[in-house]
This record gives C-alpha cells, sequence and structure tokens, in this order.
C-alpha cells in the first residue's frame, strides 16, 4: 500500500528469547517463587509404552517350483523409552522356515553415518529397510501425518495350502454292521501255511 515496503517484526532474536523467557512478577504484595519444572528421564516418562507396528516383507524362494515367493508378515515393536526396535514374526504352522524372533531389540541403525531409526521415520505404506531387508510398515501415532493404510498380500503358497486343506472328501456310505460280524465271526480263525526260502543268499535256508 502506497508503493513502500512494511516493515514488520522488528524485534531482534534476542529480544524475541528475552521475551519468551520473561515471567513478570507482582508489583504489590510478596513476589512468588516459581520452582521450575521438575525433570523426568525418557526412561521414565515413556516406560512400558510401545508403538506397534505391523508389515510384511517378501521372501525369494529359489528351491520350490510351485512358488516364486513368500509373504512372510511381521511385527514391529518400537520403545519409546530408549528408541530401540525389535522385530517379531508370527509362527504359522508347518511352513518350513524358522519364524519368531526376528531380531533382537536394539537401536536400528539407519544409514552409514551412525544415525538409529526413531518413530519420525516411519509411517504408513512405506519401506523400512533393515540390515538388507525391505519391511513394508503400518503405523497409528500421535503428532505425524499419517498416510493411508495398506493391506498385507497374501501369501500365494500359503493361499494354495489352505485352499487343498478345505476340499471337501466324500465318503461312501456302507450297510457293513461291525457288531454282526463280530458275533457272526466269534472264534472263527483263518490259518495259513507259507515258506520262506532264503536259500539264494548265504547261509540261507528254507523255513515253513
Amino acid at each position: 500500500a502506497g508503493g513502500t515496503r512494511i516493515n514488520y517484526n522488528q524485534i531482534s532474536e534476542d529480544e524475541l528469547e528475552l521475551l519468551r523467557n520473561y515471567r513478570p512478577e507482582l508489583i504489590y504484595g510478596k513476589s512468588v517463587v516459581q520452582t521450575p519444572d521438575k525433570f523426568v528421564p525418557a526412561t521414565l516418562a515413556f516406560d512400558k509404552k510401545v508403538l506397534r507396528f505391523f508389515g510384511y516383507f517378501k521372501q525369494t524362494i529359489h528351491e520350490s517350483p510351485n512358488e516364486y515367493y513368500r509373504v512372510r508378515p511381521i511385527k514391529i515393536l518400537y520403545y519409546l523409552e530408549d528408541d530401540s526396535l525389535e522385530i517379531l514374526e508370527e509362527v504359522q504352522e508347518n511352513s518350513g522356515i524358522p519364524q519368531g524372533k526376528l531380531l533382537r531389540r536394539h537401536r536400528f541403525p539407519k544409514n552409514d553415518q551412525g544415525e538409529t531409526y526413531n518413530f519420525r521415520d516411519i509411517n504408513l505404506g512405506q519401506n523400512l529397510s533393515v540390515y538388507g531387508k525391505v519391511f513394508r510398515e503400518w503405523l497409528e501415532s500421535e503428532g505425524l501425518h499419517v498416510n493411508q493404510s495398506e493391506l498385507i498380500p497374501r501369501d500365494p503358497y500359503i493361499s494354495k495350502r489352505t485352499q487343498a486343506a478345505e476340499l471337501k472328501t466324500y465318503k461312501t456310505k456302507t450297510d457293513f454292521d461291525k457288531l454282526k460280524q463280530y458275533i457272526e465271526m466269534d472264534r472263527k480263525v483263518l490259518r495259513f501255511y507259507a515258506v520262506w526260502d532264503d536259500r539264494s543268499k548265504m547261509f540261507g535256508e528254507k523255513r515253513e
């Protein structure tokens, strides 16, 4: 307006810092001494608070002609007290692969510069690379923009096994009566005579 620049925020950074930390006192009466806030360490403030992530990774299968890869669902536990993580895999019956705890609890390295992962590095629908494996995870947290969630893809090999197990089987009905057989055939025994001829081998003989 008027063709001239409007000046704003003429206060220096030092003056802004002074205003932020300024606590006015009462003019009349006894001054009240304000005690500083009690310091609470992170190990105590976030004790037993864990973020749970759901994800998966694909494992390439070279040895089997019936499958090309497997989808392995996992759980990523993030401990807020020390920014450590742990990766677990649910045990599937008769899977033929080692499952359970994949990575023990510790701080996961993020890059070669010595940085480690924290909760700001993890979000919905993104890849998480840990020791050469790429994990896909899901997160519900506060203060972060959460991306659109995704579903874990179905493992084609496990789906095929499940469908085969669910196939219906049919059994022909019979009129055979076990009780009748037991009564009619009671004390009736079949006796067979046989010969074991082993003379073709060394020290073999013929036995009745």
